[in-house]
């Protein structure tokens, strides 16, 4: 084992991947942070509104599925784009996907909502939960 391989984790390598690391993880934190708050709130209601919320959460998830997949995708091409050097295709990339990612997301959740009713009766035959899933997704 060669001391040079300890040159990857130099104090200014360790600045430059903690520049672009810290705010990814604060993104996740304020996040996770956000929704303990809204959980909180939602308690005070009551067993309908906590059972809906789950629910409701659970299906955006996989409205949240198609989107992450289709942006992992994309920055895998936009850094192949970056590293052969074709950046004046990059931003038409950005944009195209950023339609067809509204397009799908827009797409799922018209589903969802059309379908609302027999999807939350699968879980619940509260007429409460029915409507609150409901109304949530308008």
């Amino acid at each position: 084992m060669s001391l040079r391989y300890l040159e990857l984790f130099l104090v200014e390598n360790i600045k430059k991947l903690l520049f672009i690391g810290l705010p990814s993880g604060g993104e996740y934190l304020s996040y996770n942070l956000s929704q303990m708050m809204i959980l909180k709130f939602v308690n005070i209601f009551g067993t309908a509104v906590i059972a809906t919320r789950v629910y409701t959460n659970m299906l955006a998830n996989i409205c949240y599925v198609y989107i992450m997949a289709i942006s992992q995708a994309t920055q895998v091409v936009i850094g192949y784009l970056i590293g052969g050097g074709r950046e004046d295709e990059v931003k038409e990339r950005v944009w195209s996907i950023s339609v067809i990612s509204i397009v799908v997301s827009l797409t799922v959740t018209v589903l969802i909502y059309l379908n609302s009713d027999f999807i939350f009766g699968i879980f619940s035959n509260d007429p409460r939960v029915l409507d609150l899933g409901k109304k949530l997704y308008l």
